[in-house]
């Protein structure tokens, strides 16, 4: 009975709102309004697809970049506040890129490098026998590098791996070999090899060959046989 009367009345409703509907419809007030109500329908989802929409995400772009430009703006004032002195940062600049062009040179000179194993094998007390250079080559095939010449500053020591092996990019680099001949006390030689290894000039030992000298076959003096390798890079001209 409920559920009838129910039914009745949305009936009665319906029946009204149609009745109404068609009152307004007659009326030249009531359809223009009918016409503005469906114009208005039809633009509502124009409107949400075709101008909304554009717009929150052109907003949503827009956002980003101006969070990437805070992100920019505020490494700019790090780098100012780090390098406040400029001329101390230019002078910082130039002692790495001093240190840089000492690890790996433009020009191999072979009388600057050859002296400067006697050096470090005088101040190690080591005797020289034998230096034998042998010609500037270039280096085949591409090694990962460490860096490039700007960084070369951070590639140090003789080390076979630390020197020229594991770097990024070999292009131009030329290596020299030099097999050395030497005799000395066993720390006199651990020295100029630890000489070598800390030079400011990348080196890398090749071979290493220990024994007894024929001077003293019973006393402190070793005879020491070294390859090594020096390199050198030199400027790429562009034009």
């Amino acid at each position: 009975m409920a559920n009838r009367n129910g039914r009745s009345g949305l009936s009665r409703r319906m029946a009204h709102i149609r009745q109404k509907f068609s009152e307004v419809a007659e009326t030249r007030d009531g359809r223009f309004f009918l016409l503005a109500l469906l114009v208005c329908l039809t633009m509502l989802p124009l409107y949400f697809f075709c101008l909304h929409l554009p717009l929150r995400q052109a907003a949503q772009t827009y956002a980003v970049k101006a969070e990437q430009a805070r992100g920019g703006m505020a490494e700019v004032m790090n780098f100012k506040n780090v390098h406040r002195d400029m001329e101390a940062y230019q002078k910082e600049l130039a002692e790495h890129d001093a240190r840089s062009e000492k690890a790996l040179p433009a020009k191999l000179v072979q009388g600057e490098f050859l002296q400067d194993l006697q050096q470090k094998a005088l101040k190690s007390q080591v005797q020289l026998h034998k230096v034998v250079p042998a010609e500037l080559q270039q280096v085949q095939g591409d090694r990962p590098m460490k860096a490039s010449r700007r960084n070369r500053q951070g590639v140090k020591g003789a080390d076979a791996d630390d020197g020229v092996e594991g770097m990024s990019n070999t292009a131009g680099l030329q290596e020299m070999a030099v097999t050395i001949e030497c005799e000395g006390s066993y720390f006199a030689l651990l020295d100029f090899l630890r000489r070598l290894q800390q030079s400011e000039r990348v080196l890398c030992i090749e071979e290493s060959q220990l024994g007894r000298s024929d001077k003293q076959p019973d006393g402190e003096l070793l005879q020491c046989r070294l390859r090594i390798k020096a390199y050198a890079w030199p400027e790429i001209e562009t034009g």
